[in-house]
């Protein structure tokens, strides 16, 4: 089936749910799949960012509700420590195996018999623990790379599916056993481990699902067995449940769901020529939102070419510490780089780049108008009251004249 690049890129947005109303929290979460958890907070964190984009009423507090008290969802390994939906609990199954019979494992474990059996002892008796509550033997010299055995046995313990974390307290971990956590689920979730051929299948079609389009490097990504998800991807071609596609400017075979492809989506105002509905079309996303992830995808799908700086020298960086992708209606313009202020409540915006601003003063005013009333709304959603502009750029100037007249 041949498809242009628009029509994959609405493709992506639609089942990125970054078109238009997406239900609950839980809703978006279960869609998705997984939401990646970040620790770095110079802004909202990634986890609550990358909601909030596609649920503009979310707000923090409704994740630990959903995590710590319904227990609809868990923390656990996608591609990275994720939020995932408590439905797919027997999926983490097969990886939990893994860590039990990786030698590493096994070795920290034999080395530390009587901690562990301390360990499941006080949690036992005591309830969700951090390793901070577990004391560090007499000597012993903390550091990145020389964890205290504690928090070696919790986290092996953790991998293993033996404990879980049943809620964060200002980020830090509390483990608890399993077997409590999920009997507190608000569902029960099906415990049973899955074949290989389900495991693949489940991920083959979350990933269609949630990307909307995918090629095989996609598909691919941290899957163990390539194999498997290669004959689970054809399985699906040849029960028609998925598609291959023929995607302009790209020369490999890509795929979807069918029933993706088939929805229709009304006509976008977000075309660079169209630009009177872009505020209710702009998103800023977090650097770790599932759309933006794979670098890769996102060049190719939307020719946008994102570069995170966090982890470059300062000297070095074009875009900001934590730039974050601008999309406006189908298109990826630029990024923004802000910092949230917390204690004078101010959003400070670091740097603000597009890739092509209007040249034409009308264009240009519209563009800059709907940039500054997403900027307001998510300064909100950071707590910030007050915004200032810190780089001097020609269309920072446009949008800190839109701000000023608001």
């Amino acid at each position: 089936m041949k498809i242009s690049n628009s029509e994959a890129r609405e493709i992506v947005l639609r089942q990125q749910g970054l078109t238009g109303s997406n239900g609950s929290t839980i809703e978006v979460i279960n869609h998705l799949g997984y939401v990646q958890i970040d620790s770095i907070n110079v802004i909202e964190r990634a986890h609550h960012h990358t909601l909030w984009s596609r649920c503009p009423h979310f707000r923090p507090p409704e994740l630990e509700e959903l995590h710590a008290k319904q227990h609809v969802i868990f923390e656990y390994w996608a591609h990275a420590m994720s939020y995932l939906p408590m439905q797919d609990y027997r999926f983490a199954l097969p990886i939990m195996q893994r860590f039990r019979e990786r030698e590493d494992c096994r070795e920290i474990l034999a080395a530390n018999k009587q901690l562990a059996k301390e360990i499941r002892r006080r949690i036992t008796a005591e309830g969700p623990l951090s390793a901070a509550e577990f004391d560090a033997p007499a000597g012993f010299s903390g550091g990145w790379w020389n964890r205290k055995p504690a928090k070696q046995v919790l986290e092996v313990l953790y991998w293993q599916g033996e404990l879980m974390i049943s809620h964060r307290k200002n980020f830090r971990r509390y483990y608890e056993l399993s077997e409590r956590v999920l009997a507190q689920a608000a569902e029960k979730p099906d415990t049973s481990m899955p074949s290989c051929e389900e495991t693949h299948r489940h991920h083959v079609t979350r990933v269609l699902r949630t990307l909307g389009v995918a090629g095989k490097a996609e598909l691919l990504w941290f899957v163990k067995d390539k194999a498997a998800a290669t004959a689970a991807l054809n399985a699906m071609i040849e029960e028609k449940e998925a598609v291959q596609l023929a995607i302009e400017n790209i020369t490999e075979p890509w795929y979807a769901l069918k029933s993706a492809v088939k929805k229709t989506m009304p006509a976008r105002a977000a075309k660079k020529a169209d630009l009177d509905e872009l505020g209710r079309q702009i998103h800023i996303l977090s650097p770790f939102d599932n759309m933006v992830i794979r670098r890769d995808f996102i060049k190719k799908i939307f020719a946008f070419d994102y570069v995170f700086e966090c982890y470059v020298p300062e000297a070095k960086r074009r875009f900001g510490y934590f730039s974050c992708p601008i999309l406006a209606g189908t298109e990826l313009i630029g990024s923004i780089d802000a910092k949230a202020d917390r204690a004078h409540k101010e959003l400070i915006v670091k740097n603000l780049h597009l890739a092509d601003f209007p040249a034409n003063a009308a264009a240009s005013k519209t563009l800059a108008g709907a940039l500054a009333g997403r900027i307001i709304e998510f300064a909100a959603f950071n707590g910030c009251a007050r915004i200032s502009m810190e780089c001097r750029n020609r269309q920072a100037k446009a949008v800190e004249k839109q701000l000023k007249a608001r």
